[in-house]
């Protein structure tokens, strides 16, 4: 059954800075999820998810991540990870005001 590997209430403290919002360096399988209600029109969040492929490697950008803005969906979804040794995800909002959102990082274990 999937539950919360990590999760949070989360306010970006400034504006342009890139933050950690979990890491996570348990092997399986992972998915980023993001409760975008609190956004308003011409915010967004950029949503970066980090992966190391050796355990002596450095994590590296995926595709994985995105932009979440004020949509008709509140929930938005990273593609799951499969996780061998990392994975970091990381948050920027470069405009608009900050706020308040919740967020979790799903283990897709049955």
């Amino acid at each position: 059954m999937p539950s919360n590997a990590d999760s949070d209430t989360t306010t970006l403290g400034v504006l342009g800075v890139q933050e950690t919002l979990s890491t996570i360096s348990v092997a399986g399988n992972y998915q980023f999820k993001i409760d975008s209600a609190n956004l308003v029109a011409d915010e967004e969040i950029i949503i970066e998810v980090f992966d190391k492929i050796l355990t002596g490697g450095t994590s590296r950008l995926t595709d994985l991540g995105g932009t979440v803005n004020a949509q008709s969906s509140d929930i938005q979804l990273a593609i799951p990870l499969s996780v061998v040794f990392e994975m970091v995800v990381k948050a920027t909002q470069n405009n608009g005001t900050l706020r308040a959102f919740d967020w979790a990082v799903v283990d897709m274990a049955p």
